[in-house]
């Protein structure tokens, strides 16, 4: 190989950039250690680390620089994770951009292209800050512009240069004021300068890159250096792409800035990757499907709850569930504990249950549409994500889910358990879903701030003892649904019955009765937990409805005064569990001992 390297074709082209990103791999653990800025939640290595690999394991090479580096941009969006992760994506996005038709490129042409992709990269930001990843690049490149005329290869450039984005990275100390008082720079510059560090010793060495080290790459836990979280104003990071390519970029930023902060619209090939730190992905994701805008591939990850994970003193038990589980999230909160939510794919759009559409919305849709929803498990490799995270903080984990008759989910997190720990993660099928599962979690949450553990022996008589009854008001949602053939709708309308839905002992959904009547339901339902009270010294209740609060509070009440048990909670359900059960449905769920 010329280690001159005057010019360059793809393929070393692809090289030089894969030395680089291999770097970035190297450090990650470090980079999650030192990461305080935008939000200090200790994974600005990881979301570098996986857009490196992104690029690294999805990249064609071949002789075309054009063609390396549109396939690496492309790669890089694909992959591209949290604020660090997209701003790197767009920078390969500007390079490719700049290197069109260019079979090979002179320093002059790699120089021009890097102050481009700097300047597109500055675009995608609504608020560029300085003293970050960006100030690194944006002096590095000014500095190449300034030696282009005076080095006569890439290695001379290279090493020339490498000072500046050193310098430059030691001044975002005094440039952010979390970082300038922890006395630390800045982790995703520091990402960035050992990109630069890879690529510099490839230049010299010419020594490349084994690929097929990041094949099944798998990265690192997350590390935390310390808590400067408490003045940070939103709780969800939020990412999603937006499969359109007709609307602009400005376009997305005045519809949706003012629900966060840290909003960056990467550009890739006729879509979009937005991320943003907000309160209100639901409100973020619903004005741009109002938009008439296809929303794909969300992501949201609790930023407070991992902040507070961290805090906590290392062993006890982790509690997971998932979206399905119909508890407050004032409890959730309370109890630390982790949701997995479910997907909800409805036309062309892709939402995550409870986080990305909340149940008005997704009626809504249904409404307007006359379709319903499709519904999937979350992915093993969203469970592994979740469980590889509490791996470094709990002793063990306990992951309790709706009943596997009913969904995959079960099957997700039972696989992703055997990945990371099979001996430490424990997945218990609930065998039911709701807010009976609900009062399953909730239960075993108790009773491990009380004493500290749990056997599953506990929670599989808690399992036992848990039963959810529904009253349906109207049949057409889960005849549309496949819940009831049409043959039997048809006839259950004709003669007005109304069923009540329950779930049996394996988990599967069961007819437990019918009245004449929506009001005969409830009333059967009373009548129900009033004889379980009788037969039980202790019971416990909880009420669930479908856009039917004042239903739910007037039927909760009746039960109050006729048991003397004082309701758990009332809520509005995951809008997965809604839109099977339709509008005015009310479940009322028990627990005894």
């Amino acid at each position: 190989m010329d280690s001159s390297f005057v010019y360059l074709d793809g393929e070393k082209f692809f090289y030089k950039i894969s030395s680089g990103l291999n770097e970035i791999i190297k450090f990650e653990k470090h980079l999650n250690e030192i990461n305080l800025f935008p939000v200090a939640d200790g994974d600005t290595g990881t979301n570098l680390a996986l857009t490196s690999v992104a690029i690294l394991s999805n990249t064609t090479i071949s002789k075309s620089v054009s063609d390396v580096v549109q396939s690496m941009a492309d790669a890089a969006f694909d992959g591209a994770k949290g604020n660090s992760g997209i701003i790197f994506a767009q920078f390969f996005r500007g390079l490719s951009e700049s290197l069109k038709n260019k079979n090979k490129i002179n320093i002059d042409d790699y120089t021009m292209a890097v102050k481009n992709a700097v300047d597109f990269t500055y675009s995608a930001l609504r608020n560029p800050v300085e003293g970050t990843i960006l100030s690194v690049m944006k002096k590095w490149s000014e500095h190449l512009l300034k030696i282009r005329k005076e080095v006569k290869n890439f290695k001379q450039l290279f090493h020339e240069s490498f000072n500046v984005a050193q310098t430059a990275l030691k001044d975002t100390i005094n440039q952010i004021k979390v970082l300038k008082e922890n006395k630390v720079v800045d982790a995703g510059a520091k990402g960035f300068v050992y990109f630069l560090e890879g690529i510099k010793e490839f230049l010299k060495s010419g020594k490349k890159v084994d690929l097929n080290n990041f094949k099944n790459y798998k990265m690192n836990h997350f590390s935390f250096h310390s808590d400067i979280h408490e003045n940070e104003k939103y709780r969800y990071c939020t990412q999603f792409v937006i499969d359109n390519g007709f609307i602009t970029k400005d376009t997305i930023i005045d519809k949706i800035d003012s629900y966060g902060d840290s909003l960056i619209v990467a550009k890739g090939t006729n879509k979009y990757k937005v991320h943003m730190h907000t309160n209100e992905p639901e409100k973020v994701v619903q004005t741009l499907v109002d938009q008439k805008l296809k929303i794909k591939n969300p992501d949201v990850d609790d930023i407070f709850q991992q902040v507070r994970t961290r805090e906590k003193d290392k062993g006890s038990i982790a509690l997971v569930t998932d979206s399905t589980c119909d508890i407050p999230a004032e409890i959730m909160d309370k109890y630390n504990i982790f949701v997995v939510p479910l997907n909800i794919n409805f036309k062309d759009n892709e939402f995550l249950d409870k986080y990305t559409i909340k149940p008005d919305n997704l009626y809504s849709l249904i409404e307007k549409s006359n379709e319903m929803p499709k519904t999937s498990q979350p992915n093993v490799k969203t469970f592994i994500k979740f469980y590889k995270f509490l791996d470094d903080y709990y002793d063990e984990i306990i992951s309790i889910h709706l009943s596997d008759k009913l969904s995959g989910t079960y099957n997700s997190a039972s696989v992703a358990a055997d990945t990371v720990n099979k001996d430490k993660i424990k997945v218990i099928d609930s065998k039911n879903l709701s807010i009976a599962l609900g009062l399953v979690v909730l239960k075993t949450a108790r009773e491990i701030e009380k004493k500290g553990n749990i056997s599953i022996q506990k929670i599989e008589e808690f399992i036992t003892n848990s039963k959810i009854f529904v009253g349906v008001k109207n049949l057409k949602y889960m005849i549309r649904g496949g819940r009831v053939s049409k043959v039997k709708g048809f006839f259950a309308k004709l003669l007005n019955l109304k069923p009540i839905v329950s779930i049996d002992e394996k988990g599967s959904s069961e007819l437990f009765g019918k009245s004449f009547s929506y009001r005969g339901n409830l009333k059967r339902i009373k009548s129900i937990v009033d004889k379980k009270r009788k037969k039980s010294e202790t019971i416990s209740f909880a009420v669930g409805h479908v856009n039917a609060k004042n239903t739910a509070e007037e039927i909760t009440n009746e039960i109050e005064k006729q048991t003397g048990i004082a309701c758990e909670y009332i809520m509005d359900v995951s809008p997965i569990i809604g839109s099977h059960a339709g509008p005015g449905s009310i479940g009322v769920s028990i627990l005894t001992e």
